[in-house]
């Protein structure tokens, strides 16, 4: 995530698991195993291998390497593309 205060990175496996960093900057980070599948377009997020969505992304915009996401109806978020 491209941001200031907050920390969020993705690692998305292709087994289905996704490796993250979440929390602020100068504070505290956690680092959670999650599931992601596709699911009508969208990236969707999990806690559970029996899939109770957390939150379901819908298709980013792509500028170069970074990607801008739309989260609620009017918060959008940047992420930085890497390998």
């Amino acid at each position: 995530m491209i941001d200031d205060e907050r920390i969020e990175t993705y690692a998305l496996a292709k087994e289905g698991w996704a490796s993250t960093v979440i929390g602020y900057r100068h504070g505290a980070v956690t680092g959670p195993v999650m599931y992601w599948k596709i699911a009508d377009g969208n990236l969707l997020l999990s806690e559970s291998h029996d899939f109770d969505t957390i939150e379901a992304i819908p298709p980013p915009r792509v500028s170069g390497a970074i990607l801008t996401v739309r989260r609620g109806l009017f918060e959008t978020e940047k992420f930085r593309l890497s390998n």
